[in-house]
């Protein structure tokens, strides 16, 4: 989902249902973690302004020591969902586009370019990509936009064609999460067939 942040909440007098807050999913070592629904009306961006989205509301505070500098909140699939983004890495520039006509114009300039197609299981808002490749081997994989840098791959992953053999430990990272800091094993995908990864 998108979040805010609580203080940040608070500073722009948004109302947060503080009546049906749950515990909040995700990784990291916090004990307890509490989200609350809110609801973010009157965002613009570039001059663009947007209708109201739901969001939740939490403690960012320990990405924001991660991230060493403030994080007020996130825009997530609340927000995305029915919007076409592009990112321009180089550039560092984000851009929302209104018509897909719009976008195929601004990709024409781009030297490599990467499409896929997003889908979901049922209610889920977690989007996949249906047809990942690993060499030879291919399976669903989600896309996890609060991760960066890698991909986790769950224990099933393992029975596909050469994804085991192909495993190579490199060590443990720090990472945090939702509920705070959490470590984790990393690894590299060696050669898989003749493909590599």
């Amino acid at each position: 989902p998108s979040v805010i942040d609580l203080k940040t909440a608070a500073a722009l007098h948004m109302a947060v249902d503080r009546g049906a807050g749950g515990e909040a999913s995700g990784e990291g070592d916090a004990q307890s973690a509490q989200a609350f629904p809110a609801l973010q009306e009157g965002l613009s961006l570039g001059g663009h302004s947007f209708p109201t989205f739901q969001t939740v509301a939490t403690d960012m505070a320990g990405l924001s020591a991660q991230y060493g500098k403030p994080l007020d909140g996130v825009l997530g699939y609340s927000f995305l969902a029915d919007k076409i983004v592009l990112i321009d890495y180089p550039k560092q520039q984000l851009v929302l586009v209104e018509h897909p006509m719009e976008a195929w114009a601004m990709l024409r300039s781009c030297r490599l370019r990467h499409s896929v197609k997003l889908a979901s299981f049922g209610d889920d808002s977690i989007p996949l990509v249906p047809d990942f490749h690993f060499g030879s081997a291919s399976a669903a994989i989600s896309l996890d936009t609060g991760s960066n840098g890698g991909i986790a791959l769950y224990p099933a992953a393992l029975a596909l064609p050469g994804v085991k053999e192909a495993l190579v430990e490199k060590g443990e990272i720090a990472f945090a999460g939702a509920r705070g800091k959490s470590t984790a094993k990393t690894y590299s995908l060696a050669e898989i067939g003749r493909a590599h990864v």
